[in-house]
């Protein structure tokens, strides 16, 4: 089933629905639209001391070629 397939059941189960279905499907539109990805103190502290070494050193940075040989070399 194809997305616009989904979609179109989704919407006819949303048509059929009773007032409690009705209500378990917004708590859980509303559930995955309010999850949002956080990161934690340490993945920020990680993430700002490759930024602050790249911009010190950008020379020393992998070319997009690069980086896919070496990811690439790492699956064999």
């Amino acid at each position: 089933m194809g997305f616009a397939e989904k979609k179109v059941a989704l919407l006819q189960i949303v048509a059929d629905a009773d007032e409690e279905l009705t209500g378990l499907l917004i708590d859980v539109a509303q559930q995955h639209s309010n999850n949002e990805s956080k990161f934690s103190h340490e993945d920020l502290e990680r993430f700002h001391a490759s930024r602050t070494e790249y911009l010190k050193n950008p020379q020393n940075s992998f070319s997009l070629e690069d980086a896919h040989a070496y990811i690439r070399s790492l699956k064999k």
